[in-house]
């Protein structure tokens, strides 16, 4: 009798565990662990490529890099249709034109069809090292402290204010009818300028992240602080501000620093290092929701995210993608050990009430890289997310990971057009079904 007491203690404690676990995947708290399939996604072609592509775009049934070349494919075959010398930085298609910066300061345009040169445009600055930033809107091409007639390379304006490496971030949001400029400085403003002559219109003083969000009446600044140093308990992690007059219309504090936000649907979706994932109101920022997300304690503790922190940690997350549709938001955040390995979930929430659909965890023995970001893209009923150097592919309703492929040195994020999910990893542009 007494050899069976600790026996069925044993048998105890595993079905409680068990138990708890299932209950744990039931409610959607988090997904079991998975054994990665071996197959690494269907690949409908694949091109070798001379250098590391600096450019990644698709447009109109084609596939385009820059990466010392400007080279168009096509994107169901893979099938160079040209190749064009001179090109390294951004890349992007307008109208039948090929945009792309180079050094020296200068942005070249070519022809969409057949890869020919036709005009160029430089970019005034301090620095002819520096691959220019650039906007296409409505005829104009807008880079740096400068406009330029995308027609002719003529340049309209250029405010000798901004002519200096303190650009960091240039937002044109265009239409026929109306677009601003939006320009982040890193000197405690962020300014809106009229685009037919580069005057301002407002600025608003404070520091914030990079990135800014334009919707249609709102501009969004996140980490906004009065200092160079965010002190979220003293700060705002959320400012909006009204696109028109650039006066504050509300503000939003998590008393911690915030991940980059996405708008849809009237709301403002962010997560925070507080461990929870906010939707606040587009109208008066009040909150509608937030839900605990951090159940592998990935997020909390650590300091400024993008930046290492003081335990030689780092931190990556992706900008939430939204499928309006299908009332869903997904996220991607993971973390680099002390060993330099990474760890890191994917998530989905329901956009109206911030349920949890479903929480996967992921982990990899790669070396984590600085430059290693999260991205995320949705094609169909497959979620597909780059962490470092991996690329995932994800059921999008259930959560599990359908197949994961791995690279050595360099991944962009994942690009989708037609069906097809298009990548431009190590030396290679490939394209999966």
């Amino acid at each position: 009798m007494t050899r069976r007491i600790p026996l069925i203690i044993v048998i105890f404690v595993v079905a409680m565990a068990i138990t708890a676990s299932l209950a744990l995947y039931e409610n959607n708290l988090i997904s079991p662990p998975q054994n990665l399939p071996a197959n690494e996604g269907t690949v409908a072609w694949q091109n070798s490529l001379s250098h590391t592509v600096g450019g990644f775009t698709v447009a109109d049934n084609k596939v385009f890099v820059s990466n010392g070349n400007v080279s168009c494919f096509d994107a169901a075959s893979g099938r160079l249709l040209w190749n064009a010398t001179s090109g390294y930085g951004a890349i992007s298609v307008s109208e039948g034109k090929v945009y792309v910066a180079t050094y020296g300061s200068t942005i070249k345009r070519l022809d969409e069809s057949t890869g020919k040169f036709e005009v160029q445009y430089y970019v005034p600055t301090s620095n002819d090292r520096l691959l220019p930033t650039f906007s296409v809107a409505d005829g104009l091409v807008f880079a740096g402290s400068s406009a330029f007639n995308a027609a002719t390379g003529e340049m309209i304006w250029s405010n000798s204010h901004y002519q200096s490496p303190k650009i960091n971030h240039t937002s044109a949001h265009p239409s026929k009818s109306n677009y601003v400029l939006i320009q982040r400085t890193t000197d405690q403003l962020t300014e809106r300028i009229d685009p037919d002559n580069g005057r301002d219109i407002w600025n608003f003083t404070g520091y914030a992240s990079r990135s800014l969000l334009i919707s249609d009446e709102q501009v969004i600044l996140w980490n906004y602080a009065t200092k160079p140093t965010f002190i979220p308990a003293d700060e705002h992690s959320i400012v909006c501000l009204n696109k028109e007059t650039g006066k504050a219309i509300w503000n939003y504090s998590t008393a911690s620093q915030v991940f980059q936000p996405a708008v849809a649907d009237g709301l403002v979706m962010f997560g925070s290092q507080d461990g929870y994932f906010y939707a606040l109101s587009l109208v008066d920022g009040s909150l509608k929701w937030k839900t605990y997300v951090d159940l592998y304690g990935l997020i909390q503790g650590y300091g400024s995210h993008y930046l290492q922190n003081p335990t030689g940690l780092y931190i990556e997350a992706a900008q939430p993608l939204i499928d309006t549709p299908n009332h869903r938001i997904y996220w991607n955040v993971f973390t680099s050990d002390k060993d330099s390995k990474y760890s890191g979930v994917i998530l989905s929430l329901n956009t109206q009430n911030g349920n949890r659909t479903w929480i996967t965890p992921f982990s990899s023995s790669a070396v984590y890289i600085p430059e290693g970001f999260a991205n995320m893209a949705l094609q169909g009923n497959k979620l597909f997310v780059s962490a470092n150097l991996d690329l995932y592919c994800v059921d999008a309703q259930l959560g599990n990971i359908l197949w994961k492929s791995s690279f050595n040195q360099s991944l962009s994020r994942p690009l989708t057009m037609d069906n097809m999910v298009f990548i431009a990893a190590d030396l290679n542009l490939i394209a999966y079904k």
